[in-house]
């Protein structure tokens, strides 16, 4: 029921409102954002006076009051209702139902509103709401501003026939999408036939033998020691077929998705790869990026913790009170519903199970299309869209997850990328800005999207680590083989060598990296060695280490600092384990010449650092050392004692900062470094490998010229060029 109130609330006329706006006017830019907005309603229909009037009818059983009440404490301790607004009679100013603001590029459609004005004029929200339509029932002229009814089940036919809709208007409306939708392709070595003709009932692996065909990918969390996997023992019996009742419920309910949307094959890691062969396995690793970029679509089970959970679970809270809509001249009403306004964000689905698994990354972003299972509804995503099932765009969030950007790198414009690539080799790296802009003799090979800051496939490459290193892997030592895939998608548009993580054409910055210590157990006394998870991988790669989140180039400002290279790379070399150059590294060395400085022992006394002609690098050092063991625990993992061994620090890039220049009374530029420590390895002559990273600025204010006294030494001392070879 509706209360009194509530049943004067026209809410055609409202959105007759939003609609005729959208149609004579053009979106404004947003104060805070960078979405154009419309604006809005807010006050549109008075509602009730006050929060207390409010709770009143929603005892009485109003719907629609119920849903703001509820909507507004649900974060709010209920003592503190009792005590600290119905008691003091706050919250008793006037209630206003409208709409919102909103970007047609962002939001999609507008939110309802209940407002309060407090004395001063601000708002206090009570609840966003969406107004949404059954999808055979949208009234006409008003699909783009109302949402779309979410299903109770997604196993249900109407939310697989939704799915379906996607990739069938993807497929035939979407220029690009129907571009990259290659029917027939070679299948991966092998995939399961989900049994989509009536005679043959039981899912089955197939053994390809380069056959042709469409095929689906999953993407989901094994979550633990799952043991329906496909084996040498059992391999057999995966080809004669497994009734679906007996497959775990994250790939039951997989084959029914794809089933559903008329796909003959499905690919999922776990029973198409043998796991009890390592030769399988760095074999089909090697072909992951095929594999999801060659996949019609990639289903992603990302709120399913593990194989067991399924993919169908029923959904909560969808609530809606149903409301008429009446149009003028119009007897009979047809009826729209209020929800509460929580909807698949993007913020929701980055915390979801899936996305903190460090595989999934080059799943998601490999892929054409990608249909999530989130906890409240699916998701669409390709080239040309990006909804969800309640009718609102998905927003990427971070510019390395458009799949935009990442199909036009894949499959349109690898010639262009080279193109930049060459430019690069051929500038000097000093006369590159530290953020990469493009300078104007540049642009003669560029379309201007290429020339923006968007399409930097360095600079994503370097989000898509940062990302990737934020996840977590059951093994640690697949932190080069799980991210293989993407890395051989940017090598082949970049014609670049890939160096463990980074590439050779951006190796300065990339060594200037981060990382953040591991967050589970203490971390180990200063002198406690701890084991690498792969020895092989070179100290110089954020991969050698464990840790959380890395970092490129720290510490350095803007666009006021000018960049100088310091150090010159004139040789890396990577030995493969296998014969990807993109998966696990047998070894790897770089070859760099650079200024050079012994230090001390990281642990000498006091007295031994005031000793030395570099008295103040050495207690600088000293300090770094412990920031290092302290923060980034770099120097525990990486250090290996042995006798005689020598410290020392190799200046990788200097800056000049500018701000101040034209400060009154000072017309001096601002320097800063960044600098590698390493330590000997015992092996060979002039072999180091890193244990640390370290960027010194000097900033403006009251102790700058103490600050200084570190570069005056530094220049002093005319540090010599010395070529090392690190490890």
């Amino acid at each position: 029921m509706l209360c009194k109130v509530c049943q004067g609330f026209d809410v055609h006329s409202l959105f007759a409102l939003a609609a005729s706006r959208t149609a004579r006017e053009t979106p404004k830019i947003a104060v805070h954002g960078v979405f154009p907005e419309f604006e809005g309603f807010p006050k549109f229909y008075k509602h009730h006076v006050g929060i207390s009037a409010l709770l009143s009818s929603t005892t009485e059983g109003c719907r629609l009051c119920s849903i703001i009440w509820q909507n507004w404490v649900k974060n709010i301790p209920p003592e503190v209702v009792e005590r600290e607004w119905l008691a003091a009679d706050m919250g008793e100013e006037q209630i206003f139902l409208g709409l919102s603001q909103w970007a047609p590029e962002a939001q999609g459609i507008p939110y309802l509103t209940a407002l309060q004005y407090v004395s001063n004029g601000t708002p206090r929200t009570l609840g966003m709401f969406e107004v949404f339509a059954e999808r055979a029932k949208v009234p006409d002229g008003f699909g783009h501003l109302l949402a779309r009814e979410v299903y109770q089940s997604p196993a249900s036919e109407e939310c697989i026939s939704v799915a379906a809709g996607w990739l069938r208007d993807c497929a035939t409306n979407h220029k690009t999408c129907s571009r990259l939708l290659q029917k027939m392709q070679q299948l991966p070595t092998r995939v399961i036939d989900v049994a989509l003709a009536n005679d043959s009932p039981k899912p089955r692996l197939v053994e390809t033998s380069g056959k042709c065909g469409s095929w689906a990918a999953l993407s989901y969390c094994w979550g633990g020691n799952s043991t329906f996997i496909l084996k040498t023992s059992n391999i057999q019996g995966f080809i004669r077929g497994v009734p679906l009742e007996e497959f775990p419920p994250t790939l039951r309910d997989a084959i029914v998705v794809t089933r559903g949307l008329n796909i003959q094959y499905l690919w999922v890691d776990a029973l198409c790869i043998l796991q009890d062969s390592d030769e399988d396995w760095a074999l089909e690793a090697a072909h992951m990026k095929q594999i999801y970029q060659g996949a019609v679509m990639t289903i992603s089970a990302a709120n399913s913790p593990s194989v067991q959970y399924g993919i169908f679970k029923e959904r909560d809270d969808l609530y809606a009170c149903p409301i008429d809509w009446v149009t003028a001249g119009n007897d009979e009403s047809t009826a729209v519903y209020i929800r509460s306004g929580s909807h698949l964000s993007d913020g929701s689905m980055r915390t979801s199970p899936l996305n903190g698994r460090g595989w999934t990354l080059q799943e998601s972003l490999l892929s054409p299309r990608t249909l999530s299972y989130g906890k409240q509804q699916m998701a669409w995503e390709c080239v040309e869209c990006r909804i969800d099932e309640g009718g609102r765009p998905v927003a990427p969030g971070e510019r390395y997850r458009d799949k935009a950007f990442m199909q036009e790198l894949l499959a349109g414009n690898a010639n262009v990328v080279r193109q930049i690539t060459r430019k690069f080799v051929q500038l000097s790296i000093s006369t590159i800005p530290i953020n990469w802009s493009m300078e104007s003799r540049t642009w003669t090979i560029l379309p201007f999207k290429w020339s923006s800051e968007y399409y930097k496939p360095y600079d994503r490459w370097f989000d898509i680590v940062k990302e990737y290193t934020s996840r977590e892997l059951t093994f640690e030592t697949d932190v080069l083989l799980a991210l293989s895939g993407l890395a051989a998608a940017f090598g082949m548009i970049l014609a670049d060598q890939y160096c463990a993580g980074l590439w050779k054409n951006d190796i300065i910055r990339g060594l200037m990296w981060v990382r953040r210590k591991p967050s589970q157990s203490s971390p180990p006394g200063p002198h406690q060695q701890v084991a690498l998870p792969n020895d092989r991988i070179p100290s110089w790669s954020w991969a050698s280490i464990r840790g959380r989140l890395v970092s490129f180039h720290p510490s350095i400002g803007g666009d006021s600092w000018t960049f100088t290279e310091q150090a010159k790379v004139l040789e890396v070399g990577i030995t493969p384990a296998l014969n990807d150059p993109f998966g696990r590294i047998r070894e790897g060395f770089l070859l760099i010449r650079a200024p050079f400085c012994e230090i001390l022992h990281p642990y000498s006394s006091s007295a031994d650092r005031k000793a030395t002609k570099n008295s103040i690098l050495d207690s600088k050092m000293h300090d770094v050392f412990a920031d290092i063991l302290d923060y980034q625990s770099e120097f525990q993992q990486q250090h290996r004692e042995h006798a005689g061994q020598r410290f020392a620090v190799i200046r990788l890039v200097r800056y000049l900062d500018d701000r101040f220049d034209q400060v009154p009374g000072y017309d001096d530029k601002l320097p800063g470094t960044t600098m590698m420590v390493i330590e000997s390895t015992g092996m060979q002559e002039n072999e180091f490998r890193r244990v640390g990273l370290h960027t010194e600025r000097v900033e403006y204010g009251a102790d700058m010229r103490k600050e200084r006294s570190f570069f005056r030494e530094m220049d002093k001392a005319k540090w010599k060029w010395k070529t090392v070879r690190l490890v």
